[in-house]
């Protein structure tokens, strides 16, 4: 278990390196929206260090099950708990992100992530054409996860200690 202190100190490590791909990504490709989620419990608060000037569109999980994206003002979104419900009208308004950050409970160095379990992103980017960036403690680094034919790899991993550009 990590202590309070040291997780601190690794996601405001973490968000550093994020804030400079973000920005090297956006600088490059002239992109203007970033596809953002609220983490669980488990999952790396992303955000302290962000300073890119995009349009956050925040994940929401459909009736159906399926993910949409819809704009969010980010200094409502970035409260401390780091949980947000978006308003009825947020919902009204569907947007499809350029740069999406995917959460997970491991990856390898492939790029392969470990979801859980339901499939939403990896439905989701079935179709996506833009970057995809996976967001993750260091801890959640592994040897190998049991991919199937419709997980996605994703494009680069963020962690507290390194950005991995996935080769493929």
């Amino acid at each position: 278990m990590i202590s309070t202190s040291d997780r601190q100190e690794k996601q405001i490590a973490l968000s550093r390196l994020l804030n400079g791909l973000v920005n090297q990504i956006c600088s490059e490709k002239l992109f203007t929206s970033l596809g953002v989620f609220s983490p669980l419990s488990d999952e790396p608060v992303w955000w302290s260090q962000l300073s890119c000037d995009l349009e956050w569109l925040a994940v929401h999980v459909n009736e159906g099950e399926k993910l949409s994206f819809h704009p969010v003002v980010k200094k409502n979104y970035c409260q401390e708990s780091g949980v947000l419900k978006l308003s009825e009208e947020s919902l009204g308004i569907t947007s499809t992100p350029e740069l999406v950050l995917v959460p997970g409970l491991g990856f390898t160095r492939q790029g392969e992530r470990l979801g859980r379990g339901k499939g939403f992103y990896d439905r989701y980017l079935q179709d996506f054409t833009g970057v995809t960036i996976g967001v993750f403690f260091s801890e959640s680094e592994c040897e190998s996860v049991l991919a199937e034919s419709h997980d996605m790899i994703l494009d680069y991993i963020v962690t507290e200690k390194e950005v991995l550009k996935i080769k493929r």
